[in-house]
């Protein structure tokens, strides 16, 4: 698997966990092809990966990655929630 699609695959995962629902990755006008962006489906929040970053960037970001989806749950926006 390429480092790029690993990247997805992680960053999806890590949505989902947080209830978001992401859409398929994109080429981010200000980033273009290098750094894929995608959405929740449901609250817009978005993250982002570079798979290869600069020494004082990170693999992945998003608001998606950091907190909960407000749609899945409106009670506790920042809780977190586990699966199962």
């Amino acid at each position: 698997m390429r480092l790029l699609d690993r990247l997805k695959k992680e960053a999806r995962e890590c949505s989902e966990w947080r209830g978001h629902d992401l859409g398929r990755f994109y080429a981010d006008p200000y980033w273009g092809n290098t750094k894929p962006t995608a959405e929740c489906k449901n609250c817009d929040a978005g993250v982002t990966v570079c798979p290869k970053p600069m020494p004082n960037e990170i693999e992945m970001w998003g608001d998606s990655l950091a907190q909960n989806c407000p749609v899945i749950n409106p009670d506790r926006p920042n809780a977190w929630r586990r699966k199962g």
